[in-house]
């Protein structure tokens, strides 16, 4: 959820841009992956690693790469899909964004 509204706020995505783009998870929270064990991994698509992996590797990160998928072109979830709603402050306007890693929508009225 972190990265979707960093993409919206920080870097101009508008909500499905950001819900849709390529995400990193990592593994080496306690809180995070609880009651699992910490793995100590950056997990990615291929489509980031090809940008980043090297870089991240030579900082002592483990980094897995997982193939995207189908058919909508999104990494793996493992939590599930982020759904997304901006309410533009000057108009009221509704707009709504949902990850296609999973079947899911997003409703606003």
């Amino acid at each position: 959820m972190l990265q979707a509204f960093l993409n919206a706020v920080e870097f101009g995505m508008n909500v499905q841009q950001a819900v849709e783009a390529a995400t990193i998870t990592s593994t080496s929270f306690h809180d995070s992956v609880y009651p699992h064990p910490i793995a100590g991994t950056l997990i990615m698509p291929k489509i980031l690693a090809d940008q980043v992996a090297s870089a991240l590797s030579a900082k002592g990160h483990h980094v897995v790469v997982t193939p995207m998928q189908k058919p909508y072109g999104q990494q793996p979830s493992g939590a599930g899909a982020v759904k997304m709603v901006r309410i533009d402050p000057r108009t009221g306007m509704l707009a709504g964004g949902v990850s296609p890693a999973k079947d899911d929508y997003v409703i606003g009225w």
